[in-house]
């Protein structure tokens, strides 16, 4: 989860959100956000895989 985080501020960093945003947001909300964010895409390419019809 710490590396979520982590991955989560710096790609916050890169699109302009202020480091300063993510010190006042509170530790447990921040790294949930981020493992939804990194979770969320892997687990809709799972789907879509599983999903696609076989021959």
């Amino acid at each position: 989860m710490a590396a979520g985080g982590l991955l989560a501020v710096a790609g916050g960093c890169v699109v302009g959100i202020a480091w300063n945003h993510w010190t006042s947001m509170a530790p447990w909300l921040a790294y949930t956000l981020s493992e939804i964010t990194l979770v969320l895409p892997g687990l809709v390419i799972i789907t879509a895989v599983r999903a696609a019809p076989r021959s």
